[in-house]
């Protein structure tokens, strides 16, 4: 009888799951999971939602691993797997209990000439805002929470969510304008 040899080295372990070693993918998705989920908490706060995106995400890590040649940054390469299945998760689910889109969100109802394909660019943008402002926009935009709901959750005023919501629109805005006008100019 042969014992496969059990991989260590996050090298060994990256060439298993190259070759479709079940315990090296678990080790390797072990690894970076807490590191992923913190990563997807950043814009999404649905548990659940959250789970299905870093699960896909790997089970698209494992799949491309026997297509990719050899990897020098293999968590910053996961990362952007588990990134891109989340922007996916969110072009897929374009609207979250009846909102409207990313765009249109921040726009409200003014007509945008950023195109939906950019919607990796505004999640960078929503990242820069302020914590608190961040995170009433994507209960708000993203998850579809009411104001009331936004407030009993932050333990903040429901005027004040209002507040963080229109300076979020703002900030977004005026990001999303001056990048229009670099690309009219260059």
């Amino acid at each position: 009888m042969t014992h496969k040899k059990i991989p260590v080295s996050m090298d060994e372990i990256i060439s298993a799951c190259a070759d479709n070693d079940r315990y090296a993918q678990e080790q390797l998705y072990r690894h970076f999971f807490g590191t992923m989920v913190g990563m997807c908490r950043k814009y999404m706060h649905n548990d659940e939602d959250i789970q299905s995106v870093v699960n896909d995400g790997f089970l698209k890590v494992f799949i491309n691993l026997t297509k990719t040649p050899v990897l020098t940054n293999i968590e910053g390469w996961i990362r952007r797997i588990v990134y891109n299945t989340m922007i996916d998760f969110h072009r897929s689910v374009k609207t979250y209990k009846g909102k409207i889109s990313l765009v249109e969100t921040i726009y409200e109802g003014i007509q945008s000439t950023e195109p939906e394909e950019n919607v990796d660019y505004i999640f960078r943008l929503i990242d820069k805002l302020p914590e608190v402002t961040k995170s009433v926009f994507t209960k708000y935009a993203i998850e579809g929470y009411s104001h009331r709901e936004i407030s009993e959750q932050l333990d903040i005023k429901e005027n004040t969510s209002k507040w963080h919501l229109f300076e979020a629109r703002k900030k977004l805005k005026n990001w999303l304008s001056i990048n229009n006008l670099n690309k009219s100019i260059g």
